[in-house]
């Protein structure tokens, strides 16, 4: 457990409770008393006090100054977990009658998006002649994602298996997901986890 120690400046506000009033004790006659937060996960406080017998009473303002507040970060980071759709194509386009460039990286950010070639129909845009207009529905369930063909010209694959047209399928992390050009329109579904502190 990793310890910050920063200085407690003096405020008004402040009660000194030496070990006679329910403070606990330390064996170096340093007085402790722990501050309870509101969430069970946030950080624990404990106040660092000389002890009673080391007060004077007569300058409490210098006494205050001389305060410790160690902070104790038990597991102070946060994890969050991305769901991104890697373009994993090779770019060919001699199939189609004009050259276009690689479609990027699809970060699944809500619980369900459709995916297609027409702006005005789809949330992600793949602008590919070989994608439909609307071609396939991404939903989060829980910690899975489904894939949902929305009877699309060039079909939608999982790992090269054609899914049925309104089959609602799971897509496990590390499948390939195709939506109608294995070129061009090709992705590796990953889930990316990061820590925040």
């Amino acid at each position: 457990m990793q310890a910050l120690s920063m200085s407690y400046a003096p405020v008004a506000a402040f009660v000194v409770q030496p070990a006679s009033h329910g403070c606990g004790s330390s064996p170096d006659g340093v007085s402790t008393s722990t501050l309870a937060l509101a969430r069970p996960s946030a950080l624990r406080l404990r106040r660092t006090l000389p002890s009673s017998k080391q007060l004077n009473p007569i300058n409490a303002v210098s006494y205050r100054s001389a305060c410790t507040l160690h902070v104790f970060a038990a597991d102070a980071s946060i994890k969050t977990e991305r769901w991104v759709l890697q373009p994993i194509g090779d770019g060919d386009c001699n199939h189609l009658d004009e050259a276009v460039p690689l479609p990027g990286a699809i970060e699944l950010a809500a619980d369900a998006a459709t995916v297609g070639r027409v702006p005005e129909k789809a949330d992600i845009v793949i602008p590919i002649a070989t994608v439909s207009g609307l071609h396939a529905r991404l939903e989060r369930k829980g910690a899975t994602l489904f894939v949902t063909d929305l009877d699309s010209t060039n079909g939608t694959y999982i790992n090269d298996r054609q899914i049925r047209p309104g089959a609602v399928t799971p897509v496990p992390p590390g499948s390939r997901v195709t939506f109608g050009d294995d070129h061009l329109a090709a992705f590796k579904f990953a889930k990316v986890e990061e820590s925040t502190a």
